[in-house]
């Protein structure tokens, strides 16, 4: 067990909350890391884990990453996607060379409420879009509170999956918020979102015809669906697939069973499943894809949701579990000994409420109040969870956001990273053979889109 304390000097973070010797960690660090709570007035405490840049943390700018669920663990980013600590099946660390700390000071916060080590003093754990965007936001105010040496600092928000609710919605609290002096100004620069879910209506419809040109569904069901869903001519406007019309919906349920009760890996075609008992439970599945479909549970009448444990079938948690659970880890990030609770990649005990059927009117909120910022919409494109056809429509479809049809590739290695299209105000990015999380399956690739990102710059 090595010293985190890097030579360079701390970045006027607070020693309570720095972390000093971290078990596990058997190679040498050169920056600081720090995990600790920010406390609301209104009883919430959040946890937050912060990396310094490998970089400059005096100059480089600040990022914020948010898992999705909702209800799932940003610790999840750290340990298993852009963190420079990762985690394996059996609970030890290992070094991530593809770490987003190196172009950026990254926070990673567990929110909302009664997810991963953050809690409610007073037991309650009811949220919402709008509650979690106030408490995300003034999180963050805390937290500059406590960092104050990177106050001013360019300030980016990015996340995945239900993050594309999350994040629009904190980046528009955040604008709110500095209009209306309600603390320290965030200087945000952008924000992006990784297979996110930005429309309701774009991933289910977008989920059929995903299916169909990926091989899942037949062309007999195809045709079947067009004849009961659509009006021609067979435009995707044209063909509501989830649809209450009896014959449509029974077309509908028999996609959702292909995806979903056939043992493919929905969060990556391509990839296998485990095929572990730790690898076939639901905990994760319940609450990622019923906020991913809708209308999911009443169509298939609950009969997926019959085994609750940890991890979502095919991809395996367990490593997470074993290191976070552990009592000497806790109190090197300064878990208080009283909170009881096992730490799990996605909460139980939170009761979240939706609001929003699509993040558009966000979007156009977000850029309407501020005429500089910018985003990014980017997908692995074998995800078929939240696939990259469905974002792509969300992003063609924005009003008021004019673009040219500049489909290109984007390289690395001087092979195909995947293909993009920039407009004023937004660009749209796929990454070639990744599935749900990014910089998991596709790190070199994922990084060079951060770095990019962060520069405003187009993929090349």
């Amino acid at each position: 067990m090595l010293s985190l304390v890097a030579d360079v000097k701390a970045q006027g973070g607070p020693s309570a909350d720095m972390i000093v010797n971290l078990p596990g960690l058997t190679w040498s660090t050169h920056y600081n890391m720090y995990s600790g709570y920010l406390s609301l007035s209104n009883h919430h405490n959040l946890h937050y884990w912060f990396v310094e840049s490998q970089g400059n943390p005096a100059t480089d700018p600040v990022t914020l990453w948010m898992n999705g669920g909702p209800g799932c663990s940003s610790l999840d980013g750290l340990l298993y996607e852009h963190g420079p600590i990762h985690v394996t099946d059996s609970g030890t660390l290992y070094n991530n060379s593809y770490a987003w700390n190196l172009h950026s000071n990254v926070i990673y916060l567990e929110a909302p409420i009664g997810v991963g080590f953050s809690y409610s003093s007073d037991g309650v754990y009811n949220m919402n879009d709008n509650t979690t965007a106030d408490d995300n936001y003034h999180a963050l105010l805390v937290w500059f509170g406590k960092f104050p040496n990177y106050v001013g600092r360019d300030f980016y928000v990015t996340g995945e999956s239900y993050g594309g609710v999350y994040v629009p919605s904190l980046v528009l609290r955040i604008l709110q918020g500095n209009a209306a002096n309600e603390g320290v100004n965030i200087n945000l620069k952008a924000f992006a979102v990784g297979n996110g879910l930005s429309s309701y209506a774009d991933n289910d419809d977008s989920t059929v015809w995903f299916a169909m040109h990926h091989g899942i569904i037949s062309e007999q069901l195809w045709n079947s669906l067009l004849e009961n869903c659509c009006t021609t001519p067979y435009t995707r406007q044209n063909c509501p697939f989830n649809s209450d019309k009896p014959a449509c919906a029974a077309d509908y349920a028999v996609v959702m069973d292909a995806i979903y009760d056939s043992g493919l890996n929905w969060y990556n075609i391509y990839g296998d499943c485990l095929n572990t008992p730790q690898a076939f439970s639901h905990k994760k599945y319940i609450r990622e894809i019923s906020m991913l479909h809708q209308d999911f549970h009443r169509r298939t009448n609950n009969r997926y949701l019959t085994k609750l444990k940890e991890n979502v079938e095919c991809i395996d948690s367990t490593g997470a579990d074993i290191y976070l659970n552990n009592m000497t880890v806790r109190q090197a990030i300064h878990i208080p000994s009283t909170l009881t609770v096992e730490w799990s990649i996605c909460s139980d005990i939170l009761n979240y409420t939706t609001l929003y059927q699509t993040m558009a009117p966000t979007y156009k909120s977000i850029f309407s109040m501020d005429s500089q910022i910018y985003a990014y919409v980017y997908n692995g494109d074998t995800d078929l969870a939240c696939n990259f056809l469905g974002d792509e429509w969300f992003v063609d479809d924005l009003q008021g956001i004019d673009g040219v049809d500049n489909y290109r590739k984007w390289m690395l290695n001087n092979q195909i990273a995947g293909w993009t299209k920039d407009y004023p105000r937004i660009s749209f990015v796929t990454v070639r053979g990744s599935g749900h999380m990014v910089p998991q399956w596709r790190p070199p690739q994922a990084l060079k889109m951060f770095k990019y990102f962060l520069a405003h710059q187009p993929l090349d």
